[in-house]
């Protein structure tokens, strides 16, 4: 149930800021920055609730 509830916290709090970094810098620096951003974000949250899987 903890698991559940706090990566439904980290998807609520990471999506929204990252959104608007996304557009902040695609806006300004174009399409690399925002790749990048993105494989950064997704590799976070990959490592984020690996860790809260494991025991």
């Amino acid at each position: 149930m903890w698991n559940a509830l706090f990566n439904l916290f980290v998807a609520a709090v990471v999506a929204p800021a990252a959104a608007l970094i996304v557009i902040a810098w695609s806006g300004k620096l174009g399409w690399p920055p925002l790749l990048g951003l993105i494989v950064a974000v997704a590799a976070g949250l990959g490592i984020i609730s690996d860790r809260i899987r494991k025991p």
